[in-house]
């Protein structure tokens, strides 16, 4: 029967809920032996695995609790899980004891990734991450993949959608949705001594950007050329079970912000008879994010 993705385990007691998309790759390569000058291949050889886990969420708040701005280190991988649940043909889900799961190994530390947040004018924000398993001595298999499991308890988080945005203190009008993204630059996983898993990456640079996409050309008049950033606030909004939004002044929402950086506007374009649209690319040093904000004017 086929799967379906699943909450997922990053760290101890850190469970992303409302995953969206979930994907695990061992990204193995082989390397093949023959005899001199034979066609077929006589053996072949495990050369390198780089494992990994891609998931994307509508859970914004776990995902920031996950992945932090700055990526997470969690030291034992037995704290990781990637699972999938398995429909039942003829109904929904077989249930207990009949699933998949890729879990992490003990003493084998995984690196969560956070990649970035697109925010659309009325839908949901989703959130993009990776996971990489590493090796504790490069020759140990960082992951395990078990069948007929039983998957933990789910539970439903908040969600959210599009908040305002303010560039230097000024509402942004017209604002019809904005990207996060956490330009993290990672260095290649590390190998040693011939292994063929990686036990090492390391954060080499770190550009955050938040891309805004708007509708009302009048704002570049001000900024045309660019300009520097003072402070840029952007928000997403706590959606309210049954209703719409929590109230502004409930900490509930979540926050990202610069104090310093540049504002970039990109080309403008309209076609016909249909709304022109433009963005404004803000590049930032520090990137803050806050799952607990209230949404005020700066």
């Amino acid at each position: 029967m086929p799967d379906v993705v699943y909450d997922a385990l990053l760290g101890s007691g850190v469970n992303l809920r409302q995953v969206t998309n979930s994907g695990f790759d061992p990204k193995i390569e082989s390397m093949s032996g023959r005899f001199s000058g034979a066609p077929v291949i006589s053996d072949q050889f495990i050369v390198s695995s780089q494992p990994e886990a891609s998931l994307s969420t509508v859970d914004i708040g776990g995902f920031l609790t996950a992945f932090g701005t700055l990526g997470t280190l969690i030291a034992s991988g037995a704290n990781v899980t990637v699972p999938y649940q398995k429909r039942a043909k003829g109904g929904t889900f077989v249930g207990a004891g009949a699933n998949m799961k890729v879990v992490g190994i003990a003493d084998c530390p995984v690196v969560l990734v956070p990649q970035s947040i697109n925010a659309p004018r009325q839908g949901t924000p989703t959130a993009q991450g990776q996971a990489f398993f590493l090796s504790s001595d490069g020759i140990v298999v960082p992951y395990a993949e078990s069948v007929n499991q039983t998957l933990q308890a789910q539970a439903f988080n908040a969600m959210y959608g599009l908040g305002p945005v303010y560039i230097n203190g000024v509402h942004v009008p017209k604002q019809v949705g904005y990207s996060v993204s956490f330009g993290l630059g990672w260095s290649d996983l590390q190998t040693y001594d011939g292994a063929v898993y990686p036990s090492d990456m390391f954060l080499e640079t770190i550009d955050p950007v938040i891309e805004v996409q708007v509708e009302d050309f009048d704002q570049f008049v001000s900024i045309l050329g660019g300009a520097a950033i003072s402070s840029v606030t952007a928000y997403l909004r706590k959606r309210t079970s049954g209703g719409t939004y929590v109230a502004n002044a409930t900490a509930q929402h979540i926050k990202f912000s610069f104090a310093s950086g540049v504002i970039k506007p990109q080309m403008i374009s309209a076609q016909e008879t249909k709304h022109g649209s433009a963005a404004i690319r803000l590049e930032g040093r520090t990137l803050v994010a806050s799952a607990a904000s209230a949404v005020t004017a700066p």
